[in-house]
């Protein structure tokens, strides 16, 4: 497993558009990339990141603040490449 952390924190405050104090993500993982766009497109973060593509493995750690989920999906797609 590859581990990289970002700042949360600062993606939370750059979204100003909170629908009853809640705040929507969604995050796209590539073995290159992870894209993440809050609120529909209000923002939106590309990173550079490097994920080993034979581990499938997903963690997710909050650190000094407090996160409620009213629900989370995880989604496997399939290759394009033959």
């Amino acid at each position: 497993m590859v581990s990289r952390s970002w700042n949360w924190s600062a993606l939370t405050a750059g979204i100003r558009c909170r629908v009853n104090g809640k705040v929507r993500l969604q995050v796209l993982v590539d073995c290159t990339s992870l894209e993440i766009f809050g609120n529909d497109g209000l923002l939106y973060m590309p990173m550079a990141a490097k994920f080993a593509p034979d581990d499938p493995s997903l963690v997710l750690t909050v650190s000094d603040a407090t996160v409620h989920f009213d629900s989370l999906e995880v989604n496997e797609l399939r290759s394009i490449w033959p």
